[in-house]
């Protein structure tokens, strides 16, 4: 049986590894709602942060995608969050923690195949990214 914990970790975990050392000296506190936050907080302002592309990195902008996912995952709004995901990975598509993230929406929704994929290219992006082995080794089992 496949553990909602194991979501969680997935979240928490990628949300450690990618987003927090990104947005640590951003000013006007929406880069920091945005990678620190949860919920509603979180969506409104990484929602701001992207309307606001223009005035961000490239990357930071992908960033900013991969947190609000998080944010609609974690409340179970999961059609956003894989859209989220997707849009993230259009503009960063070797973020080895994007691909683990969509990886984990496919892997909730019982579709193993999808996730081990997802799991397949972060590690193909990021041969030491441990969760992606964890992950994969998970939705395998």
């Amino acid at each position: 049986m496949r553990s909602q914990t194991w979501i969680g970790f997935a979240i928490g975990f990628a949300l450690l590894m990618s987003a927090a050392p990104v947005f640590a000296v951003e000013e006007d506190g929406h880069v920091y709602q945005c990678a620190h936050e949860t919920g509603q907080k979180q969506i409104d302002a990484c929602t701001y942060l992207i309307e606001g592309k223009k005035k961000q990195k490239y990357e930071d902008w992908a960033v900013s995608y991969v947190n609000r996912g998080v944010a609609y995952q974690a409340l179970g709004d999961l059609k956003r969050a894989v859209f989220d995901y997707r849009q993230a990975l259009t503009l960063a598509p070797h973020s080895g923690v994007a691909w683990v993230d969509l990886g984990s929406v496919f892997d909730a929704t019982g579709q193993y195949d999808d996730a081990i994929n997802c799991y397949n290219l972060a590690l193909k992006e990021q041969p030491d990214f441990v969760l992606a082995y964890f992950a994969r080794a998970k939705a395998n089992a």
